[in-house]
Formats: C-alpha cells, structure tokens, sequence
C-alpha cells in the first residue's frame, strides 16, 4: 500500500522540552484536533523502551487521524501503529523495514537528490528561518525551498521558524507542506495554533 499524503501538509515536530501546556500526548491529540495531519516523533534522547512507551501513547492519541512518524538512526526500531520511519540527512542508507513511509530530512539540493534516490517518499527541507531549535543559524530562505522543490519530483516540507505569517510564501514556491515545532507546542492553545496554519495554508488564499 502506498502512502498517501494529505494536502496541504501540516506536520507538527515533536519536542517535550518545549511544551508549553499539558503533555505531549495531550498536545498532540488536541493540535490534530486543529488540522495537524502529520505527526513526527522526534525524542532522541529517551531510551528504547521509553520511545517505545511514547509513540504508543501518541499513536493512541491521534487515532488514525494523522500520519505519524519516528524520527530514528535505529535501524531495527519497529513501532506498532507508525506510518513512517524518518533519518536524519546522515542516515541516509540506513534500512527501514517494515514501514510503508520513508521521510528524510535535507538540509541541501544535492541532499534531496541522493534522498530521492534512496527511495525517499516526502524530505523535509530547512531550517528556511532561524528557529529556537537551532539559535544563531541562520535560515537558508525561501529560494532554498524552491531549489529544492525544482531539484526533486519527491513533495517537499518546509521548516524552520516557520509561522502562520510565513506559510503563503512557501506554498507559493512549491512546497506541499510545513513542519512545526514551536509554533504549536510552544502555543497554549495548540488546538487553535494549529486551525490558524491550516488557514494559513489554504490553497483558495492564494491567488
């Protein structure tokens, strides 16, 4: 079975540290509530079995309701209920059994070429902005994104700072999609937060 995407894309990014209310699982289930219909796992310094325990809760949380994903350099992790496994841009030959999707994060065009060689199904492109999760880097830009949608027939999401504001701009260049952390988790409202990127993102907006 193939995996389908949603559009537009509204990926919600996840961080615990960065939660403004309740718990992750809470979070996410209200924030898809909003509109958020992809949700990647990203949790790197649990443990095994606490990230086991985790995705379990989310996926529990979500209900089929969005696509969720791990981000994991595991090449033996399976997870029950997970749509797709995501690698970092480093991980790029690792296997991923097991798994109808597979993301990968790029953080260049000739990255997004080599990951769509690999069979890559979506890449999530960035950081376009500077983002609290990487202070004082500065953002590659919208013409990154657009590069990167120009160099692949594989759909793009976009990340990085990246606000209600700002999602005009990446839609318009390409991009099927954005991927948020901040701008949801940090919110405390996240149901809300979401709803207002979701309008953000409607194609009828944009002329």
């Amino acid at each position: 079975m193939a995996l389908i995407f949603p559009s537009p894309v509204l990926c919600l990014v996840t961080n615990r540290k960065m939660l403004s209310v309740g718990s992750l699982p809470e979070v996410i289930g209200k924030a898809v509530s909003g509109g958020v219909n992809m949700v990647q796992i990203r949790e790197k310094d649990l443990s095994h079995d606490a990230l086991m325990k985790l995705v379990g809760n989310i996926v529990n949380s979500v209900q089929d309701r969005a696509l969720v994903a791990v981000n994991t350099d595991q090449s033996d992790h399976v997870f029950e209920g997970v749509d797709i496994i995501h690698r970092a841009e480093s991980s790029l030959g690792l296997p991923t059994p097991g798994i109808v999707g597979i993301g990968r994060s790029v953080h260049s065009a000739q990255a997004a070429i080599q990951a769509e060689k690999c069979g890559a199904d979506y890449l999530i492109a960035g950081s376009v902005f500077e983002t609290g999760s990487h202070p004082g880097e500065k953002g590659r830009g919208i013409g990154f994104i657009r590069t990167v949608v120009e160099s692949v027939s594989t759909p793009v999401i976009a990340i990085g700072g990246i606000n209600a504001s700002r999602t005009r701009q990446i839609i318009e260049v390409g991009a099927v999609g954005i991927a948020v952390v901040s701008a949801i988790l940090g919110s405390s409202d996240p149901e809300q937060a979401a709803a207002k990127l979701v309008l953000s993102m409607n194609p009828d907006k944009i002329n």
